[in-house]
């Protein structure tokens, strides 16, 4: 939806989007001048941007966070393609936050792919674990709600990749420089990397 913002800013830049999942080899595959990538991992042969990075918190309906403040809730949870990037996500929170919902057997509700989990959160239907980038929308609309916010585990970041030296093409100087403002637009500057 923000695409169209760079369109204005940059009217002769036209931009090709490919969404499929497998990692392309930048350095083999010369058509292509910026990959997002979202990974826990480093990429020391590419030139990287850092656009922010997630944090995995509990969210529910308003009325379901006030319930679960009172009473175990129903658990919403997602089965990730790449499990490694949310390996025992539930298990972490719980052990940070100090509830023993897993261990009381609670009703878990699973789903493929994690926008249908969020809609069953947004329906009343049990809190979720999820990305704050995710939910940043519908916790600005109030369709969501943190539960215990001080509460959350690490997930991945979000980086834009391109071959070292590519970046000073003009063209991709202007998409980078444009990621770059609307990661800080919507409130998601990159944490400090070590």
């Amino acid at each position: 939806p923000r695409l169209g913002r760079f369109y204005a800013q940059h009217p002769g830049i036209n931009l090709r989007l490919d969404t499929q999942c497998e990692v392309v080899d930048l350095q083999q595959d010369a058509s292509i001048d910026v990959a997002i990538r979202y990974s826990q991992d480093g990429y020391l042969n590419l030139h990287g941007l850092c656009l922010f990075d997630e944090r995995f918190a509990v969210y529910g309906a308003p009325q379901q966070v006030a319930l679960a403040r009172q009473q175990p809730p129903s658990l919403i949870s997602v089965h990730w393609r790449n499990s490694r990037l949310y390996a025992d996500g539930w298990q972490a929170w719980c052990a940070q936050a100090g509830e023993n919902w897993l261990d009381a057997q609670l009703p878990i509700r699973s789903y493929d792919e994690e926008q249908y989990a969020l809609q069953a959160a947004i329906a009343g239907q049990g809190l979720v674990l999820a990305s704050n980038i995710l939910v940043s929308q519908s916790v600005a609309n109030g369709l969501l709600q943190a539960y215990r916010p001080e509460v959350q585990v690490d997930g991945a970041g979000y980086s834009a990749l391109c071959v070292p030296g590519r970046e000073r093409h003009p063209p991709v100087r202007a998409f980078l420089q444009w990621l770059q403002q609307e990661a800080l637009l919507a409130g998601h500057p990159p944490l400090a990397r070590s």
